[in-house]
């Protein structure tokens, strides 16, 4: 055999282990995603119920799949009837993880929330979630399903979301090229879950083009949406705020990308803090509280003797770690009504 059979042979080899081990990535990755994600009983959920004025109003939906999901109507006595805002959540239990935020928004913003919950998400029916993806998905039903309210379908639409939610935000406009949709908010946003995926499990290369492949047969061409090709493909206003300390979503190379394209994309705006990490719209205390939490809540889960950790949790106030920054809700609030629905 000559020597160039025995290299293209040792690269061929090369080339399907790299496939092989791709594919491995590909179902340990939606095996771990898998599953529900409903409240942690030892944690606190803020309700419409725990701020002043706040009314929450229930929605429910079928998506394409047929399952049924949930969420609220968020507003109060003051909610103008000028435009909405559709709220995103990341991941976790839900969209009740952010009911502060929520109403803050809604105080100072002045137009209703319309929220739910992704499929196998808390409030939402589902066995598990199916994929990343599944929530993109499940957004467009979202708009869809609005459109079917009279009260709303013909208000103009401010997307906004967090991490996973930051995603679904900044996405759903090139599918569906909806009109309504006028401003879109991304606060510490996932651009990319190909690149997620291969950075945090070093996987190869050629695992983009294979994760992409196979969630193509699953979810069409949402399998291919990142939000570095999406604002290039809308005429919608964006604002990123995101925490350059962010360990979850680092700057490099999720934002970085974003950022080289603001000279073409006047639309696209940044903000970033400099001593936040993935919740970039708290004060510093604030999350500096919530990190703590996460913290033993990390260590509790390793834990032999959990007793000493349980009690502190339970102890914990959880108000500490849901006060959200006075100027990145007034940031929020400019940035959306820098055009006036009045």
């Amino acid at each position: 055999m000559d020597a160039w059979q025995i290299i293209l042979i040792i690269i061929g080899v090369y080339v399907l282990a790299l496939i092989i081990y791709s594919f491995l990535l590909y179902g340990i990755i939606n095996k771990s995603i898998g599953r529900r994600t409903d409240k942690n009983p030892m944690l606190k959920y803020f309700t419409a119920e725990d701020y002043d004025g706040l009314m929450a109003t229930p929605l429910s939906f079928k998506n394409k799949k047929g399952t049924t999901l949930n969420g609220f109507i968020y507003h109060n006595a003051n909610t103008k009837n000028n435009a909405i805002m559709v709220f995103f959540h990341g991941f976790g239990a839900g969209h009740q993880a952010y009911t502060t935020l929520i109403n803050d928004l809604v105080n100072k913003v002045g137009y209703p929330i319309l929220t739910f919950d992704y499929t196998g998400c808390d409030l939402s029916e589902g066995k598990k979630i199916p994929n990343t993806l599944q929530a993109l998905a499940d957004g467009h039903d979202f708009l869809a399903f609005i459109k079917t309210l009279d009260d709303y379908k013909d208000r103009p639409m401010i997307l906004i979301g967090h991490s996973w939610g930051g995603f679904v935000a900044t996405n759903l406009y090139p599918m569906n090229k909806d009109k309504k949709i006028i401003k879109v908010v991304a606060l510490n946003s996932v651009t990319d879950f190909p690149l997620f995926y291969k950075i945090t499990t070093r996987a190869p290369f050629i695992f983009i083009p294979i994760n992409n492949m196979l969630n193509y047969f699953k979810y069409g061409q949402l399998a291919f949406s990142t939000t570095r090709k999406c604002i290039k493909d809308t005429p919608v206003p964006h604002l990123f705020i995101h925490g350059e300390k962010d360990e979850s979503i680092p700057f490099t190379p999720f934002i970085s990308s974003l950022v080289l394209q603001s000279d073409i994309h006047k639309r696209v705006k940044f903000h970033f803090e400099k001593d936040r990490y993935h919740n970039a719209y708290l004060t510093n205390e604030s999350e500096t509280e919530l990190r703590k939490l996460q913290a033993n809540m990390k260590a509790y889960r390793r834990a032999k003797d959990k007793e000493a950790l349980h009690n502190e949790i339970m102890n914990f106030d959880f108000n500490l770690a849901v006060q959200n920054d006075e100027k990145i809700i007034a940031m929020i609030d400019h940035f959306i009504k820098e055009t006036k629905y009045e």
